[in-house]
C-alpha cells in the first residue's frame, strides 16, 4: 500500500469500527491490503484485507481479515468488488477455501456472505478480542464459480 493513503485507510478503519481498539501499525498493515478510490478523486472508501494461511494437512486457504467501506459509499457495490477481488487472489492463488468471521449482529457482513454464497459453518464463541461470538463462513473455492455469487 502506497504509505501516503496509510493514513487515511486507518481512519476509515476507526469510523467503521469504532469500538475496536485500534492494533499496532505492524498487526493492521502484515497483511495484504486493497482499496477501493473514489472515481472521481484520490479519496479512499473502502479497504479489505486478507492473509494466506497453509493448514496442518497443507492445504492453502484465504482468510478473510477486514473489511469497512466510508459510510457514503455505502450501497454502491464497494464491498461487493473488495469481496470479488480478494476472492480471485485466492483462486488465483489455488486456495481451497476463504474463510470469513464476523459477529452475529453484523447483517450487512453477513449478507455480503450469503450472497457470495459462503456457507455458514457455525458460531465460535468468545471468538474476538471483546468475548464476542463469531459466526464463521466458509466458501469452497475450487468448486464455486465467482461471477456475481452465483454458483
Amino acid at each position: 500500500m502506497p504509505s501516503r493513503l496509510e493514513p487515511e485507510v486507518r481512519e476509515l478503519s476507526k469510523r467503521v469500527h469504532p469500538d475496536r481498539p485500534e492494533l499496532p501499525v505492524f498487526q493492521f498493515w502484515a497483511n495484504p491490503t486493497l482499496i477501493a478510490v473514489a472515481p472521481d478523486s484520490d479519496r479512499v472508501i473502502g479497504y479489505t484485507s486478507y492473509q494466506l494461511n497453509r493448514t496442518d494437512t497443507g492445504r492453502l486457504d484465504l482468510w478473510l481479515i477486514d473489511l469497512g467501506v466510508a459510510s457514503e459509499a455505502r450501497g454502491k457495490g464497494v464491498s461487493k468488488e473488495l469481496m470479488e477481488a480478494r476472492l480471485a487472489i485466492g483462486h488465483s492463488m489455488g486456495c481451497a477455501y476463504a474463510v470469513g468471521l464476523t459477529r452475529p449482529g453484523n447483517e450487512p457482513m453477513r449478507r455480503l456472505f450469503r450472497f457470495f454464497k459462503f456457507d455458514e459453518v457455525k458460531t465460535l464463541p468468545n471468538a474476538y478480542f471483546d468475548g464476542g461470538d463469531g459466526i464463521l463462513y466458509m466458501l469452497d473455492l475450487k468448486r464455486k464459480e465467482l461471477n456475481n455469487g452465483t454458483s
